[in-house]
């Protein structure tokens, strides 16, 4: 995890500038959703995500800093 922390900066500066936002296509109320192609969380990987999500915050702060 602290390897990965070390990491995070590295990577944000390969990250497109702002300008170059992707666009995520979210359906509209009332259409179904497709779950197709996505694997169920299992409830011991939930601790490695938020582990993750956490480092990257922190990393993002600092860098907004």
């Amino acid at each position: 995890a602290a390897r990965l922390a070390e990491e995070i900066p590295e990577l944000n500066q390969e990250v497109a500038p702002d300008d170059d936002i992707l666009m995520i296509d979210y359906p509209e109320e009332g259409e179904p959703s497709s779950d197709k192609g996505k694997a169920p969380l299992a409830e011991d990987q939930a601790h490695v995500v938020v582990d993750q999500l956490q480092i990257f915050q922190e990393a993002l702060r600092e860098q907004q800093e």
